[in-house]
Protein backbone atom coordinates (compact mmCIF):
# COMPACT_ATOMS: atom_id res chain seq x y z
CA UNK A 1 0.00 0.00 0.00
CA UNK A 2 2.85 2.37 0.89
CA UNK A 3 4.51 1.70 -2.51
CA UNK A 4 1.28 2.66 -4.29
CA UNK A 5 1.18 6.02 -2.45
CA UNK A 6 4.71 6.81 -3.64
CA UNK A 7 4.20 5.55 -7.22
CA UNK A 8 1.11 7.69 -7.91
CA UNK A 9 2.81 11.10 -7.31
CA UNK A 10 5.91 9.91 -9.17
CA UNK A 11 3.78 8.80 -12.11
CA UNK A 12 2.02 12.21 -12.19
CA UNK A 13 5.39 13.97 -12.06
CA UNK A 14 6.73 11.81 -14.89
CA UNK A 15 3.68 12.48 -17.10
CA UNK A 16 3.95 16.24 -16.45
CA UNK A 17 7.64 16.17 -17.36
CA UNK A 18 6.98 14.24 -20.56
CA UNK A 19 4.23 16.67 -21.59
CA UNK A 20 6.42 19.72 -21.03
CA UNK A 21 9.40 18.15 -22.72
CA UNK A 22 7.42 17.64 -25.90
CA UNK A 23 5.03 20.59 -26.03
CA UNK A 24 6.47 23.43 -23.97
CA UNK A 25 8.54 26.05 -25.74
CA UNK A 26 12.29 25.63 -25.69
CA UNK A 27 12.74 29.36 -25.17
CA UNK A 28 10.71 32.36 -24.24
CA UNK A 29 11.76 35.15 -26.59
CA UNK A 30 10.97 38.62 -25.32
CA UNK A 31 10.78 41.18 -28.11
CA UNK A 32 10.06 44.90 -28.13
CA UNK A 33 8.21 46.76 -30.85
CA UNK A 34 10.57 49.42 -32.22
CA UNK A 35 8.75 50.57 -35.34
CA UNK A 36 5.93 49.83 -37.75
CA UNK A 37 5.77 50.00 -41.52
CA UNK A 38 2.51 50.80 -43.31
CA UNK A 39 1.47 49.55 -46.75
CA UNK A 40 -1.41 50.46 -49.04
CA UNK A 41 -3.15 47.23 -50.03
CA UNK A 42 -5.74 46.70 -52.74
CA UNK A 43 -8.30 43.93 -52.22
CA UNK A 44 -10.34 44.51 -55.36
CA UNK A 45 -9.13 41.34 -57.09
CA UNK A 46 -8.85 37.72 -56.07
CA UNK A 47 -5.65 38.40 -54.15
CA UNK A 48 -4.65 41.32 -51.98
CA UNK A 49 -1.74 43.27 -53.47
CA UNK A 50 0.46 46.18 -52.48
CA UNK A 51 -0.31 49.25 -54.53
CA UNK A 52 1.25 52.62 -55.21
CA UNK A 53 -1.57 53.34 -57.68
CA UNK A 54 -5.04 54.74 -56.80
CA UNK A 55 -7.24 52.16 -55.06
CA UNK A 56 -11.00 51.65 -55.17
CA UNK A 57 -12.31 53.05 -51.90
CA UNK A 58 -14.31 49.85 -51.27
CA UNK A 59 -11.14 47.73 -51.50
CA UNK A 60 -8.70 49.69 -49.32
CA UNK A 61 -6.69 47.95 -46.61
CA UNK A 62 -3.83 49.26 -44.49
CA UNK A 63 -1.17 46.61 -43.98
CA UNK A 64 1.05 46.89 -40.91
CA UNK A 65 4.40 45.18 -40.39
CA UNK A 66 5.78 45.08 -36.85
CA UNK A 67 9.52 45.68 -36.60
CA UNK A 68 10.84 44.23 -33.33
CA UNK A 69 14.12 43.52 -31.60
CA UNK A 70 15.08 41.14 -28.84
CA UNK A 71 14.81 42.52 -25.34
CA UNK A 72 18.27 41.20 -24.45
CA UNK A 73 21.50 43.17 -24.72
CA UNK A 74 23.35 40.17 -26.12
CA UNK A 75 21.36 40.32 -29.38
CA UNK A 76 22.54 43.83 -30.25
CA UNK A 77 20.42 46.09 -32.43
CA UNK A 78 19.28 43.44 -34.90
CA UNK A 79 15.63 43.97 -35.82
CA UNK A 80 13.22 41.69 -37.68
CA UNK A 81 9.62 41.54 -38.82
CA UNK A 82 7.25 39.88 -36.41
CA UNK A 83 3.99 38.18 -37.34
CA UNK A 84 1.76 37.34 -34.35
CA UNK A 85 0.24 34.25 -35.97
CA UNK A 86 3.48 32.73 -37.24
CA UNK A 87 5.37 29.99 -35.40
CA UNK A 88 9.01 30.62 -34.54
CA UNK A 89 10.38 27.12 -34.11
CA UNK A 90 9.62 25.85 -30.64
CA UNK A 91 9.92 29.31 -29.07
CA UNK A 92 7.15 31.33 -27.54
CA UNK A 93 7.28 35.03 -28.42
CA UNK A 94 6.39 37.49 -25.67
CA UNK A 95 5.86 41.06 -26.91
CA UNK A 96 4.86 44.46 -25.64
CA UNK A 97 2.49 44.96 -28.60
CA UNK A 98 -1.17 45.78 -28.08
CA UNK A 99 -3.44 44.93 -31.02
CA UNK A 100 -5.61 48.00 -30.88
CA UNK A 101 -4.17 50.68 -33.15
CA UNK A 102 -5.69 54.12 -33.47
CA UNK A 103 -6.28 55.47 -36.99
CA UNK A 104 -6.55 59.23 -37.47
CA UNK A 105 -7.43 60.88 -40.74
CA UNK A 106 -5.09 63.76 -41.60
CA UNK A 107 -7.32 64.88 -44.47
CA UNK A 108 -11.09 65.24 -44.71
CA UNK A 109 -12.36 61.66 -44.90
CA UNK A 110 -15.96 62.63 -45.68
CA UNK A 111 -18.45 65.18 -44.35
CA UNK A 112 -18.79 63.28 -41.06
CA UNK A 113 -15.05 62.96 -40.38
CA UNK A 114 -12.95 66.08 -41.02
CA UNK A 115 -9.16 66.08 -40.84
CA UNK A 116 -7.93 65.10 -37.37
CA UNK A 117 -10.82 62.72 -36.64
CA UNK A 118 -10.31 59.35 -35.00
CA UNK A 119 -11.67 56.85 -37.55
CA UNK A 120 -10.41 53.66 -35.90
CA UNK A 121 -13.96 52.32 -35.65
CA UNK A 122 -14.28 52.49 -39.46
CA UNK A 123 -11.64 49.74 -39.78
CA UNK A 124 -11.84 46.08 -38.81
CA UNK A 125 -9.04 43.58 -38.37
CA UNK A 126 -8.54 41.47 -41.47
CA UNK A 127 -7.37 37.89 -41.57
CA UNK A 128 -3.62 37.85 -42.07
CA UNK A 129 -3.78 34.71 -44.21
CA UNK A 130 -5.02 36.96 -47.05
CA UNK A 131 -1.63 38.65 -47.07
CA UNK A 132 0.84 36.75 -44.91
CA UNK A 133 3.68 39.27 -45.10
CA UNK A 134 1.74 41.66 -42.85
CA UNK A 135 1.54 41.52 -39.07
CA UNK A 136 -1.90 43.15 -39.00
CA UNK A 137 -4.48 44.16 -41.61
CA UNK A 138 -6.89 47.07 -41.15
CA UNK A 139 -9.80 46.78 -43.57
CA UNK A 140 -11.70 49.98 -44.32
CA UNK A 141 -15.45 49.48 -43.87
CA UNK A 142 -16.65 52.98 -44.73
CA UNK A 143 -16.80 54.98 -47.93
CA UNK A 144 -14.56 58.06 -47.99
CA UNK A 145 -14.81 60.93 -50.40
CA UNK A 146 -12.72 60.25 -53.51
CA UNK A 147 -9.29 61.86 -53.53
CA UNK A 148 -5.97 61.84 -51.70
CA UNK A 149 -6.19 60.59 -48.12
CA UNK A 150 -3.58 60.59 -45.37
CA UNK A 151 -3.85 58.38 -42.29
CA UNK A 152 -1.81 58.29 -39.10
CA UNK A 153 -1.68 54.89 -37.42
CA UNK A 154 -0.72 54.89 -33.74
CA UNK A 155 0.11 51.58 -32.07
CA UNK A 156 0.51 51.62 -28.29
CA UNK A 157 2.78 49.23 -26.43
CA UNK A 158 2.38 47.83 -22.94
CA UNK A 159 5.23 50.03 -21.69
CA UNK A 160 3.27 53.17 -22.75
CA UNK A 161 5.35 53.87 -25.83
CA UNK A 162 3.33 54.88 -28.90
CA UNK A 163 4.71 53.96 -32.31
CA UNK A 164 3.16 55.96 -35.14
CA UNK A 165 3.49 56.21 -38.90
CA UNK A 166 1.71 58.12 -41.66
CA UNK A 167 0.52 56.70 -44.96
CA UNK A 168 -1.03 58.42 -47.98
CA UNK A 169 -3.06 57.03 -50.83
CA UNK A 170 -5.50 58.05 -53.52
CA UNK A 171 -8.93 56.48 -53.25
CA UNK A 172 -11.50 56.59 -56.04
Amino acid sequence: MYAMKIKTPLLCLLISFMFCATSCPDDLLYVQLVDIELYNLDFSGEKMTESSEPIKKEAYVIGIKYLVKHDYEGFGDKTWYYHPDKEYGNSEIITNIKRNPTVLTLSDFNEDYPAGSDISHLFTYGRSDYYEEMSLLLVLNAVPDPGIHSFKVKLPTENNLIIEEIIETTLY
